[in-house]
């Protein structure tokens, strides 16, 4: 874990070249810094922009003005064609994310003066498509992966208040590993959500049958756990913060067990949440806010997973539905 950390946070060029890449990240690195931006977007353009300057040192470019439009574009022709770590070609969302890392990252020179002319400002990104979300879990199966883990353990105890609160609220998964016990409020049953994406902060209601789930790990197994005096809510066996992939592998083992056809961890959860919440007839801009979406477009992907959400609004707008 140590070493991965020293990764995320290695330069991503050397620093002994004068107005090099690497000199002009961390500069850019220290400015997001400054104003908000999350550890996992921080170490998200690190890496996106790692990749970039890995590519243009291939071609004797190590300083940023350097690039040229040509330069960029050639970039985004390489991205096209380049193999995942699958051996797949990347997604164009992966492609839209790295090259937009770019784009963002070369408006930060322009603005520092440091460059006069922007290499990306013709650059288009390219467009991703908005996938129908097949991926969820009805209403039954969501019981029964709930009913996994082995209440006997103390983990097991963590695990069951887990899944119930990410199912109840709709969370992220990077949200449920960054809540903090004094962000969980009993008797209003309401939940604050610090680390929500992009920095943003919202606050959102629980169901009764969360909160005793968590009163249950909270009064019985969190005292047991904490040993290095956190304030995180859900900790491993040694005390430490939960990451992100411990929660991922631990909902997939459940998931995968409960419903061998069926493959996920936390999205699936979370699509599950919103499409039994469309079901349920819950107005669209709610949901938005409980899933803490900037877009009202990226909630409607969730309308087109159940007929039953579509065949209310049309009997309820149709001039001649009966």
């Amino acid at each position: 874990m140590a070493r991965l950390k020293q990764w995320h946070r290695k330069p991503v060029a050397e620093l002994s070249i004068e107005d090099g890449f690497g000199v002009w990240f961390e500069r850019y690195h220290k400015h997001m810094q400054v104003n908000g931006y999350t550890e996992q977007t921080l170490t998200q353009k690190r890496e996106t922009i790692r990749y970039f300057v890995a590519w243009c040192e291939e071609r004797g470019l190590e300083k940023p003005y350097q690039v040229t439009e040509e330069v960029v574009n050639r970039y985004k022709h390489h991205l096209h064609y380049a193999p995942s770590q699958t051996g797949e070609p990347l997604s164009v969302s992966t492609q839209r994310l790295r090259l937009t890392s770019v784009k963002v990252f070369f408006r930060y020179l322009m603005e520092q003066r440091f460059i006069e002319v922007n290499p990306c400002k013709t650059l288009q990104l390219p467009r991703v498509k908005h996938k129908v979300c097949r991926d969820f879990l009805a209403l039954e199966e969501v019981e029964t992966v709930l009913l996994e883990p082995d209440l006997s353990k103390p983990t097991g105890i963590r695990d069951r208040a887990m899944m119930e609160l990410f199912f109840s609220s709709g969370l992220r998964r990077n949200e449920l590993t960054h809540i903090g016990v004094f962000d969980v409020n009993m008797v209003d049953r309401k939940l604050n959500i610090v680390e929500g994406k992009g920095g943003k902060q919202r606050v959102i209601p629980m169901t009764s049958r969360a909160c005793m789930w968590l009163e249950h790990y909270m009064d019985g197994v969190r005292p047991q756990l904490d040993k290095k005096l956190t304030d995180r809510l859900f900790l491993g066996r040694y005390g430490q913060p939960l990451s992100n992939g411990t929660v991922t592998r631990s909902f997939g083992q459940y998931i995968k067990r409960a419903l061998p056809n069926k493959k996920g961890a936390c999205h699936i959860l979370r699509h599950s949440f919103a499409t039994s919440m469309l079901e349920g007839d819950i107005n669209l801009r709610a949901l938005q806010e409980l899933l803490g979406h900037s877009s009202l477009s990226t909630t409607q992907i969730y309308m087109k997973t159940t007929n039953k959400f579509i065949e209310k609004e049309f009997t309820k707008a149709h001039p001649f539905s009966e």
